[in-house]
């Protein structure tokens, strides 16, 4: 009975804590979303992974890639006020067509960040990513975790910096951006909790929505193998449905 109680309160707690992040995946009221892109043939590139949304094996480094992501957390929470000022206009400028970004006003913006993304750069080349949680020694829901919220709005930067990129036709400083995100998502997915695994898909989501604008780019290779060569599931629940049924 005890345990079927913590069961349910944990269920209670986990559906009203990502209530938002559920809405940022997929509308209620919609199996998916649309999307109308204009696209041109475009040939492989003479190496077929010169573009990679994933690092290269001699780019990767040793060491834990959350040292440097609670670093850049803690970059950005130094200035935090200074971003809350910044967030909403992030959110609208990620909703408008590339050529109509205030390009200056968005790279003045984006100059406050450079240092949180440098973290972050650093933290998508480690080769291993463990976050630690005492998930055996403390109830799933009981474990703080306030980076969470300050890693997405990082990662609306990220993206809002690789659409400006795009449209000033830095094609590949774009990918160097995108796969910083990319990589940013996959390794918050790799910890063993649902609401980690859930802001690592909607992450995730930002990235491939800021990708479908790199595609459309008319001096972007073809990114076919690119996409392909991302991690299949890109991110699993199945170790956090495990440790989140006990």
């Amino acid at each position: 009975m005890v345990r079927k109680l913590s069961l349910l309160m944990f269920t209670a707690f986990f559906i009203m804590t990502t209530s938002r992040t559920l809405e940022s995946i997929a509308d209620e009221k919609n199996d998916g979303r649309v999307v109308e892109m204009s696209v041109r043939p475009a040939a492989e590139p003479e190496y077929i992974l010169r573009y990679s949304f994933r690092p290269e094996f001699q780019d990767e480094r040793q060491g834990n890639a959350v040292t440097y992501y609670n670093t850049a957390a803690a970059l950005y929470n130094q200035l935090k006020e200074e971003h809350k000022e910044t967030s909403e206009k992030i959110r609208k400028w990620l909703e408008l067509p590339i050529e109509k970004l205030p390009q200056k006003e968005i790279r003045d913006i984006l100059e406050t960040f450079q240092n949180t993304f440098a973290y972050i750069h650093k933290g998508s080349l480690r080769e291993r990513c463990f976050w630690e949680f005492p998930i055996r020694e403390e109830r799933v829901y009981e474990i703080l975790m306030p980076n969470l919220g300050t890693f997405r709005n990082i990662a609306r930067a990220l993206a809002l910096q690789a659409r400006l990129q795009i449209a000033e036709g830095h094609i590949e400083q774009a990918m160097q951006t995108l796969q910083t995100g990319f990589m940013l998502a996959r390794h918050l997915g790799e910890a063993p909790i649902l609401i980690h695994n859930l802001v690592g898909i909607a992450i995730a989501q930002i990235m491939l929505e800021a990708t479908e604008h790199l595609i459309q780019s008319p001096d972007t290779s073809n990114l076919y193998w690119a996409l392909t060569e991302l991690h299949s599931p890109f991110i699993s629940m199945k170790e956090a449905m495990r440790v989140n049924v006990r």
